[in-house]
C-alpha cells in the first residue's frame, strides 16, 4: 500500500515527451490564483477569475518545471499537462 506521498508523488505526470502541452478546465478553476503564482509566465488569472494559459502550443522545455508545480499546487485539480 503506497503511503499518502507516494501514492500522490505517483498521480502526478512526468514530463518526459518534449511536447507538453497546458490546458485549464474552465468549468472547475475557481480563480485561486496559485498557477499564476507558481508560473506567471504559463498563467493568469482573468478578471471573471477564472485562470488562462498564456502559451498556446507547446510549452518551453525551460517552463516544465513551473508547469509541474502549477498542476501540483492547484486545489481544484484544474490544470492539464497533455502530450
Amino acid at each position: 500500500m503506497l503511503r499518502p506521498q507516494a501514492a500522490l508523488a505517483a498521480a502526478i505526470p512526468v514530463l518526459e515527451n518534449p511536447n507538453v502541452k497546458v490546458r485549464v478546465k474552465t468549468d472547475m478553476c475557481e480563480g485561486h490564483g496559485k498557477c499564476e503564482k507558481a508560473a506567471p509566465e504559463l498563467f493568469k488569472v482573468g478578471d471573471d477569475d477564472v485562470s488562462i494559459v498564456l502559451i498556446e502550443g507547446d510549452i518551453p522545455k525551460e517552463l516544465e518545471e513551473k508547469a509541474e508545480r502549477a498542476y501540483r499546487l492547484c486545489p481544484r485539480q484544474a490544470i492539464e499537462l497533455l502530450p
